[in-house]
């Protein structure tokens, strides 16, 4: 059976979306920080929301904490 509208390359597991819960608890923040910091600009959008609620990847938070010159972790912290 020949499928060809399917891509060997596809990899569904790549990535996981994360609530604003699970983003908080990973990053050890409060809830209040992350949405401080969302609306000054100093952290990324969200990718999404799933019925009004904000979804972010993981794969979008680790290019913004490692793109970051500074260490972006460390700045929440401070300022909670």
């Amino acid at each position: 059976m020949n499928f060809g509208h399917f891509n060997n390359e596809i990899d569904l597991t790549d990535d996981v979306l994360l609530t604003a819960e699970q983003v908080c608890e990973r990053l050890s923040i409060s809830r209040r920080t992350l949405d401080t910091k969302k609306k000054s600009g100093e952290f990324p959008e969200p990718i999404c929301y799933v019925f009004s609620s904000p979804r972010w990847s993981i794969r979008q938070l680790n290019e913004w904490i490692n793109k970051s010159t500074n260490d972006p972790i460390n700045n929440l912290m401070r300022q909670r």
